[in-house]
């Protein structure tokens, strides 16, 4: 099987940009309750909740990143630890807002490299530069 033809292609990068997108709105309540209800076990079970909707985004973004793409690893790194934290009953509050704040870093720099997957794309196709480009 050869290469996916362009329109193939754009739907692909097009998939990833929506479902990371996804991923970081169900990302920005679990984010603010995280800071808002603190340490205590009711806002360990609030978190447990919104947690849910981030792991199945994160499910339907990692179906669609290449497997050995080092912010796919990283990503699923953070999501088991973020997991891990969440179910330990001992749990460190400090270091579950220091895995959020990565999987936040990792979904910008995923971001970014979409960007510049669907910049490549256009440049293949000789579309001269948006004139509102903000490079």
């Amino acid at each position: 099987m050869g290469e996916p033809t362009t329109t193939a292609y754009l739907q692909t990068v097009g998939l990833r940009l929506r479902r990371l997108t996804r991923l970081r709105v169900a990302l920005a309540p679990f984010h603010a309750a995280l800071w808002a209800d603190g340490e205590g076990a009711e806002g360990k079970r609030h978190l447990l909740t919104l947690w849910r909707p981030c792991q199945d985004w994160m499910d339907l973004l990692l179906e669609v990143l290449p497997a050995d793409l080092p912010h796919a690893v990283r990503l699923h790194l953070l999501r088991r630890e973020v997991e891990g934290h969440l179910l330990d009953e001992m749990y460190s509050y400090a270091a579950l807002v220091e895995a959020t704040d990565a999987l936040e870093q990792v979904c910008e720099a995923l971001l970014l490299w979409v960007e510049q997957d669907l910049n490549g794309v256009v440049e293949q196709l000789g579309e001269p530069p948006d004139e509102g480009d903000l490079r």
